[in-house]
């Protein structure tokens, strides 16, 4: 077992830093780093390093931040599946999936905004792989809904759908987990605020129906 340690310097202006870091089959590593334009726009990309901390290739973010005020999260969630590929969530409500082509090199394609309407500004900091092959969930908010709501990702029929959770509505504030069992329960965690003098701290176990997915 060696003990060397390597370091390197991503940056990042005002100090952005993502939530969640990737880390892909191979070993690489995955970080968002902000940039300004020369004309003061924002600029995002996902700086991939290999296991010596090397820079080896860049994948512009174009959903990542909604504004100029550099308060976002970044990647919010994640989820491994069985063949490599990594699918994440932004805190604009984006879903994406990272994968390794046959010549080790990596893709990054924009699937969906997490919404009925394909519109950004959901927040889905939970997300889970229900068989590791074709099925993903993520719990969070949707823009302008009282309460959480479930989301379903079908990737063979490219199909995703979303479900309101009524019993989950303003009093929960959720911050997220990726955890399971060998059961199949979710786990989510945050706080309960019926009581406005102090937070109540939550661990949530969930479950969710075999529905069939249609288009």
């Amino acid at each position: 077992m060696s003990r060397r340690f390597n370091r390197t310097t991503v940056g990042s202006i005002k100090g952005h830093v993502s939530r969640n870091f990737l880390v892909g089959r191979n070993g690489h590593v995955f970080v968002p780093k902000v940039d300004l334009n020369t004309d003061k726009s924002t600029l995002v990309n996902l700086m991939e390093y290999d296991t010596e901390l090397k820079l080896v290739d860049t994948h512009p973010i174009e959903h990542y931040r909604s504004d100029q005020r550099f308060m976002g999260h970044g990647i919010i969630a994640y989820s491994h599946m069985k063949n490599g590929d990594i699918y994440f969530t932004t805190s604009v409500g984006a879903l994406y999936k990272l994968s390794m082509l046959s010549n080790s090199k990596h893709n990054l394609e924009f699937i969906s905004f997490i919404d009925e309407a394909n519109q950004p500004g959901g927040y889905f900091p939970s997300m889970f792989s229900l068989d590791g092959t074709d099925f993903l969930v993520g719990l969070g908010r949707i823009p302008n809904k009282p309460t959480y709501s479930w989301f379903i990702y079908n990737i063979s029929s490219e199909t995703l759908v979303t479900y309101q959770i009524k019993e989950l509505d303003g009093h929960f504030l959720l911050y997220g987990s990726l955890t399971r069992d060998n059961n199949g329960n979710l786990y989510v965690v945050g706080v309960d605020r019926t009581d406005k003098q102090k937070h109540v701290p939550q661990v949530l176990q969930l479950s969710y129906p075999n529905a069939p997915m249609t288009r």
